[in-house]
């Protein structure tokens, strides 16, 4: 059995997340909508009526409405906007901004942070963010250009935003995982013109992509915490093979650290002579670290007082580099 809520149930994804955990007898489903509740959709359906993103006190608003509930399983925010914007011809536009971020990766914030000291979240509860590839900085590239500042800005933020609140609830038990669902044939993309790209960009329709975010959501456990995926993996990301290589697996692990490590190595090899001078220089150094250069998939020589156990140190417990590369390359 399954409690689980959906914020932003009405139309595209949300919508079929409702209906394809509705359709599982033994889940109870919560929803949420703007104003007044939707028709076809299943019965069993407990619609919240009245959660507007855009009101400060909508975290409120929500757990109230569900004050008295034991705690919710899973808690899926997929609500989002999307205004486009240029900068010559229609330029951006600040009300439209502020709506998008606040939407987003503001109300986020104040929907989880209610919820759970709502006693709604505890131990084992799952939190998925539906962000997008587009919210990734490393998977920019200059082939797809500028412009849509608050769309893909709004969802790099939200990218923060669910890396911050798994470290704050990871004591808890409580599961943020942050999600790329796939490039989807649905009204958003096409009020903004993005059908045209549906055929070539490989867009699935939205019953789909919940169909793989459901699966996802089943394996996901606290060991993918804070971390950013793409559960279909690269095929509908057009810049994946540009910026991160061939070869990529599905589901795919979007990018935190990648682009400095692949910017040093690109940097070291083009420079023979800065590759050997920084090796002489660590091979004379007291500590020796060969951290960079295993990364980059460059040859050294340990020197031969080096304790090989030494190695363990350039990593830390959790398996994260140390240094700043993570937080420079954040995607």
């Amino acid at each position: 059995m399954v409690r689980a809520l959906v914020v932003g149930a009405t139309r595209g994804l949300g919508a079929s997340l409702t209906r394809q955990y509705a359709s599982k007898a033994s889940s109870t489903v919560f929803a949420t909508t703007r104003s007044s509740v939707p028709k076809d959709f299943p019965e069993n359906v407990k619609w919240l009526s009245g959660v507007d993103l855009q009101k400060p006190k909508v975290g409120d608003d929500l757990a109230g409405q569900l004050k008295g509930e034991k705690p919710l399983d899973l808690v899926i925010i997929t609500a989002g906007r999307f205004t486009t914007e240029d900068f010559n011809d229609k330029g951006p536009n600040w009300d439209e901004e502020v709506t998008m971020y606040t939407t987003s990766s503001i109300a986020p914030v104040f929907l989880v942070h209610a919820l759970f000291h709502a006693g709604l979240l505890s131990k084992g509860s799952k939190v998925v963010l539906v962000s997008s590839e587009s919210g990734s900085i490393t998977l920019r590239h200059e082939s797809e250009g500028g412009g849509n500042y608050a769309h893909h800005a709004s969802k790099a933020a939200l990218n923060m935003v669910g890396r911050l609140l798994s470290l704050d609830l990871k004591d808890a038990g409580v599961v943020v995982s942050i999600i790329h669902p796939g490039f989807m044939r649905s009204d958003m993309t096409k009020g903004v013109g993005f059908d045209k790209f549906w055929d070539d960009g490989g867009a699935v329709t939205t019953d789909d992509a919940a169909s793989s975010l459901v699966e996802w959501t089943e394996k996901l456990d606290i060991s993918k915490t804070g971390e950013y995926w793409a559960p279909r993996g690269p095929g509908d990301i057009g810049t994946a093979e540009a910026t991160l290589g061939k070869g990529l697996s599905t589901p795919l692990k979007l990018p935190w650290r990648w682009l400095l490590r692949k910017a040093i190595s690109v940097i070291l090899l083009r420079d023979t002579a800065l590759v050997w001078s920084l090796l002489r220089f660590r091979t004379r150094t007291a500590i020796y670290d060969k951290t960079l250069f295993v990364k980059c998939g460059l040859p050294l020589a340990v020197p031969a007082d080096q304790d090989a156990g030494d190695d363990a140190q350039a990593d830390d417990p959790d398996g994260h580099a140390t240094g700043d590369d993570e937080t420079l390359a954040m995607g």
